[in-house]
């Protein structure tokens, strides 16, 4: 049997409410949003959808994101997106899906939305971390990559369609394109992916040229399934992805994660004998709707169908193969874009010699950073993080660590306190210098600093603005 006769056979089994039951997540709304609340459950478990035990459906178990699985239990943490785009280098990129993916399958998940590619647009963009850049043809290699590398061990979600560059105002943005733009910047790079076997394609908040994008039939199905011949599933973006149910499933909508919201409160009533005012008349509404649903169930029944199967056990999270391929990533990701003084000396700045001191600049010089407190903020083990401070002191091989500063560029908003301690390293380590309020001037702080042993004739080598804890 064919993996279509397959799904043809699993479809004529289900009843009506059973194909209902496929077209949103399995967790109960209420529950779940008091678990998002209370519990972090977006970092706690995958999301399920699709489950049918009576047929032997387990179902996709959906779960972020771009940087590395965000559940906690000690997942790689790679390089984010923006960084891995700076590597030009595709086949590193693929090699990252899969561990992602591998790490995602021990985890109990099994679709994974590790592939942001929205384009960078402006450097204020909340979720800039999370695409590889901005130019359509290089996004659209590396996201290419990346669903490549997942959809060995897993479903590539591909998010999200389209021109979702805005996060402030997503909700509410309505982004106006002529069809030359939309076609030569803002969609290619999705195309790429889907011609690469990405299995889900994820639509957006926003609306575009007045339609939301998670009902948007020119965009869903005459762009993406219709010329692109996409076989795979529209899944909404979370809780607020869908405005009008019907609307949204006749526009190509396959999907509403991760729980039963529009669709489930919409459908059932659309479904039935033209009972509301202005469904009079209309006696091909119902066949439509029903052969969208099939349509849509089956796309779901054929990803499922699709899922590898294999033994992913938890020693894969943080393996010496991954932590490797993450260190690799970061090494490449760097650009070096003159090696000199700006002086114009012939000798080379790097690789640096004969330091005395060196100072680390910067709010997140010796801070904890892991993403964006949402899709992408992954939770290593305790201990596990480096920070860049932390993280060059010890490189003097055969020396002892030279003194080293972590200077802050102002307090930023994970450091509501009103003042701010300076910290500076000597040979004798660490010793408070002095306290100063936000609202001080640059010129003020060095006056500040230096009675106590930071700066000209004093013990210290460098200073640093941090919070109020102590320096590790």
């Amino acid at each position: 049997m064919t993996p279509e006769q397959r799904v043809d056979a699993l479809l004529n089994q289900l009843s009506l409410a059973e194909k209902l039951q496929l077209l949103d997540g399995d967790t109960p709304f209420w529950s779940g949003m008091a678990a998002i609340a209370l519990h972090d459950a977006s970092h706690r478990h995958p999301w399920p959808a699709g489950q049918l035990p009576r047929l032997g459906l387990r179902g996709p178990h959906f779960v972020d994101g771009p940087r590395g699985v965000v559940l906690v239990g000690g997942a790689t943490t790679f390089p984010v997106p923006i960084a891995r785009g700076a590597s030009w280098n595709p086949e590193l990129e693929e090699r990252i899906g899969a561990a992602m993916a591998r790490e995602a399958r021990s985890f109990g998940a099994n679709w994974l939305a590790a592939v942001c590619i929205n384009l960078l647009r402006h450097p204020g963009w909340g979720r800039a971390q999370e695409t590889y850049g901005e130019d359509p043809v290089h996004v659209g290699a590396l996201g290419a990559a990346c669903s490549r590398g997942i959809e060995r061990h897993a479903i590539a979600c591909v998010k999200h369609f389209a021109l979702n560059s805005i996060d402030s105002s997503r909700f509410l943005v309505d982004v106006q394109a002529s069809p030359r733009v939309l076609h030569e910047l803002y969609i290619p790079h999705f195309r790429a992916c889907v011609e690469a076997g990405a299995g889900s394609v994820m639509s957006a908040y926003n609306r575009v040229n007045g339609i939301w994008c998670g009902q948007h039939p020119q965009l869903l199905t005459e762009i993406l399934k219709r010329r692109w011949g996409f076989r795979g599933l529209v899944v909404t973006d979370f809780i607020f992805g869908l405005r009008d149910g019907v609307a949204g499933l006749l526009a190509g909508q396959d999907l509403e994660m991760p729980f039963g919201m529009i669709l489930q409160g919409s459908l059932p009533e659309a479904l039935e004998p033209a009972q509301e005012p202005g469904l009079e008349g209309n006696p091909g509404l119902r066949p439509v709707l029903l052969e969208r649903i099939d349509d849509a169930v089956r796309r779901q029944l054929r990803l499922q169908l699709q899922i590898p199967e294999g033994v992913y056990p938890p020693w894969l999270r943080r393996c010496p193969e991954h932590l490797a391929l993450a260190r690799e990533a970061a090494l490449q990701g760097i650009v070096l874009l003159r090696n000199g003084c700006p002086s114009g000396d012939a000798e080379p700045l790097l690789p640096l010699r004969a330091l005395t001191s060196l100072a680390v600049i910067g709010p997140l010089a010796d801070a904890v950073n892991l993403g964006d407190r949402g899709s992408s903020d992954t939770r290593p083990p305790p201990g596990a993080v480096v920070t860049p401070l932390q993280g060059l002191r010890p490189t003097r091989p055969g020396r002892s660590p030279m003194p080293m500063a972590a200077i802050g560029q102002g307090p930023g908003p994970w450091q509501p306190a009103a003042t701010r301690r300076c910290w500076c390293w000597g040979s004798t380590g660490a010793s408070r210098v002095n306290t100063f309020t936000p609202a001080t001037s640059p010129r003020s702080w060095s006056r500040s600093l230096r009675p106590r042993g930071c700066g000209p004739g004093g013990s210290g080598r460098g200073c640093s603005r941090s919070g109020d804890a102590s320096p590790s």
